[in-house]
């Protein structure tokens, strides 16, 4: 009887360890023959992200979501987006950043005079932040 244990606890332990052999053989195989995600799927997935949080009134990771969007297939309108977030934010320094590289990134916008005159605007509300207490 013990004997017959024995052989079953082998031949489990072998099924076992041959079944997983498999399976890791199966990973290594797919991890070479499935491609990597896209620029553009990764990108669309921070986009989408980055637009829920933004809802959420989360602008500071939303910004974070629209650079890491621009990173993964750099579309000049990922960074617009993370300058309106941080902006949002009142992070005016950092936004006036994302404006100026969304602008030298596609001068030929069509919007790229009304943002130049944004970037102004946010620099000068950067250099000149409101005092504590003050009331407009």
């Amino acid at each position: 009887m013990r004997y017959r244990r024995c052989i079953g606890a082998i031949a489990l332990a072998v099924l076992c360890s041959a079944t997983t052999a498999q399976a890791q053989e199966q990973e290594a195989q797919e991890a070479t023959t499935t491609p990597e995600r896209s620029g553009v799927e990764r990108a669309r997935d921070h986009m989408e992200r980055g637009q829920a949080l933004y809802l959420q009134a989360r602008f500071e990771e939303a910004a974070a979501e629209f650079q890491a969007a621009y990173e993964a297939q750099p579309f000049s309108a990922f960074l617009f987006n993370a300058g309106v977030a941080l902006e949002r934010a009142g992070q005016s320094g950092r936004a006036a950043d994302f404006f100026e590289q969304y602008v030298g990134r596609d001068p030929d916008a069509t919007d790229a005079a009304e943002v130049r005159r944004r970037i102004v605007t946010l620099r000068n509300a950067s250099a000149n932040p409101p005092l504590v207490g003050d009331t407009p």
